[in-house]
């Protein structure tokens, strides 16, 4: 898949990142591309988490008006030992992004062409309000993660 966006996590040690993300998610054992986020309330848990032997996925758990936003997957590369992590749309997002850009792209296009002005600006709106969506739920992907890091490296320093 297409990664967008790659980021450091910073102000933490790997151990305390790693031990945030896996304490701070949920585990599956199934692709988070189709798994539904929604959350539970009064749940601890930040994320749903995907492992494999070379990587860790996640996905925000939403309520029920974040299901509007698109859903990421943000990934760990073990290698990297959790102090980098990449983000790319889920594969139901990244088709509706793409049928919809291309769609309004076209009638662009087309109202252009013939020299009419109506519907220009509502397709401008939706081909613009597609990317802006997206990173609405980036801040409130990177936010959680900064706050489960932020948390477990309060517990750590409890516990020393």
């Amino acid at each position: 898949m297409f990664y967008f966006a790659r980021f450091r996590v910073g102000g933490t040690t790997s151990e305390v990142a790693e031990g945030a993300i896996r304490h701070f998610s949920s585990k599956r054992q199934t692709s988070l591309d189709l798994k539904g986020s929604g959350a539970v309330p009064g749940e601890t848990k930040y994320f749903l988490g995907l492992e494999d032997k070379d990587k860790l996925q996640i996905t925000r758990f939403r309520l029920f008006i974040g299901r509007l936003l698109p859903k990421l997957i943000v990934t760990f590369p073990k290698s990297e030992q959790f102090l980098h992590y990449s983000v790319r749309l889920s594969l139901p997002s990244f088709v509706l992004f793409i049928l919809l850009a291309s769609s309004e792209l076209y009638n662009l296009i087309d109202y252009l062409s013939r020299g009419d002005n109506e519907g220009v600006i509502e397709s401008l709106i939706i081909i613009l309000s597609i990317p802006v969506l997206t990173f609405i739920e980036l801040f409130f992907t990177r936010k959680k993660i900064r706050q489960a890091m932020a948390n477990e490296a309060g517990k750590e320093l409890q516990y020393n």
